[in-house]
């Protein structure tokens, strides 16, 4: 890989130059590092020890997810002045602060986001702030973030023969017992792995081909049924 396609700044900031290019013989004249934000140290018997990261990027489901490029969509939005981007209860949670009038309904800003990012980077929960906690230095305290509210939505049962095939495979491979119109893939405990599965099996069941990808594109019933 060369880089983040239309993310110069994201790119300039992963892939740096190799330091030790050319030396010794070690890697090419003028090759790059890729900086993964993980932080390691050698051990004594010289093995490297994982320590945990030095960013925010996060793997839920089994995806790697950069909670910034989340963000980053969202003070796209003009009513949005301030957002942060977490993992609550292995699902993303947006808080929101508005610039001068109230922010757009959940739906819209939900719509919003899905145009410009992949399903599984989607909040599943926005919860709205009059600000952000911030500790003593004045940075963003994360874990004064209160706890989100989720309420329950109303059950949709399935009705069409494909929208049931769905609902009935989605249960079967993730051991959910009931299984609606609005669940989706990814918030029943899917992930990446368990991915292929699940179009295997709707591929059987429909006789058609379904790849993967059209699953991370509509993970709920409803909108995979189409």
């Amino acid at each position: 890989a060369r880089g983040y396609t239309g993310r110069a700044d994201l790119s300039a900031e992963r892939f740096v130059a190799d330091p030790y290019a050319g030396a010794d013989g070690i890697g090419a004249a003028g090759g790059r590092m890729y900086r993964t934000g993980d932080l390691v140290r050698w051990s004594a018997n010289g093995v490297l020890e994982y320590l945990g990261r030095t960013d925010f990027q996060v793997k839920l489901r089994g995806l790697r997810i950069e909670l910034g490029e989340i963000e980053a969509a969202l003070l796209e939005r003009e009513e949005i002045a301030r957002a942060v981007v977490v993992v609550h209860d292995e699902q993303l949670v947006a808080y929101l602060v508005p610039a001068d009038g109230p922010v757009d309904d959940e739906a819209a800003v939900r719509a919003g986001l899905a145009r410009v990012l992949p399903s599984y980077m989607v909040p599943s929960v926005f919860v709205v702030l009059d600000r952000l906690p911030l500790n003593v230095n004045g940075k963003l305290d994360r874990k004064a973030l209160p706890a989100p509210i989720v309420e329950a939505r109303e059950f949709r049962a399935p009705t069409t023969p494909v929208e049931e095939i769905v609902a009935g495979v989605f249960g079967e491979v993730l051991g959910v017992e009931r299984v609606g119109l609005d669940d989706e893939f990814f918030a029943l405990g899917g992930n990446s792995l368990v991915a292929t599965q699940v179009v295997s099996r709707l591929g059987a069941a429909l006789d058609a081909q379904v790849p993967v990808r059209v699953l991370f594109e509509a993970p709920s019933v409803g909108a995979l049924a189409v």
